[in-house]
């Protein structure tokens, strides 16, 4: 480490200094500029996902089955589908529902009559209007680390952990499937 006192004059800290602040500040624009893309569903969003699952009013005690959906043709999906699942196995509580994952290919949603809740993977997005379709006749809590998904009304629950948890409900998705969460929950959440 060289201290300050060995420069010659100011004008070479200056020097120094421009060169590695302006190299930050180019890499810090560049970071600031980058789209967002999709990311898999991290262990954090579980752990906020299966809290949200507690303050479900209506959720049944005991075991419940619990789809996780995924595209087919995405492997990236699967993959976090297959993540999401080995998750949920190992962590099955939910306050007091018990979940019960099983893998659900999102082009056969005939398999969801049973499920009460619905984990939707990343690279579903282009089945969410046909899960929101289904979730809704069967009454099934969707959610999503993909907010896109509660913005557009096809999920109930959004939950995003990275920087900082957040938690979105989208009321037309809630009222259409018919869940009902405690108040205090929905004062904590952000409802779009």
């Amino acid at each position: 480490m060289v201290e300050i006192t060995n420069f010659k004059n100011s004008g070479e800290i200056r020097r120094i200094m421009r060169g590695g602040l302006l190299r930050g500040t180019v890499a810090a624009l560049l970071f600031i500029a980058t789209p967002l893309t999709a990311s898999a569903t991290s262990e954090k969003d579980l752990q906020v996902a299966a809290r949200a699952l507690s303050f479900v009013s209506n959720m049944p005690a005991g075991s419940v089955d619990t789809a996780v959906l995924y595209d087919p043709a995405n492997a990236a999906s699967k993959s976090d589908a297959e993540a999401i699942h080995a998750y949920l196995a190992a962590h099955p509580a939910a306050g007091k529902a018990k979940l019960a994952p099983r893998l659900v290919a999102a082009d056969d949603l005939s398999s969801l009559s049973s499920a009460k809740v619905a984990f939707i993977a990343e690279g579903a997005s282009a089945y969410t209007a046909a899960i929101a379709q289904t979730a809704q006749s069967s009454g099934i809590v969707t959610l999503s680390s993909d907010l896109a998904c509660v913005q557009g009304g096809h999920c109930v629950v959004g939950i995003a952990s990275a920087p900082r948890v957040e938690i979105f409900v989208s009321r037309a998705a809630k009222d259409a499937v018919g869940a009902s969460f405690a108040s205090a929950f929905l004062m904590l959440v952000s409802e779009i």
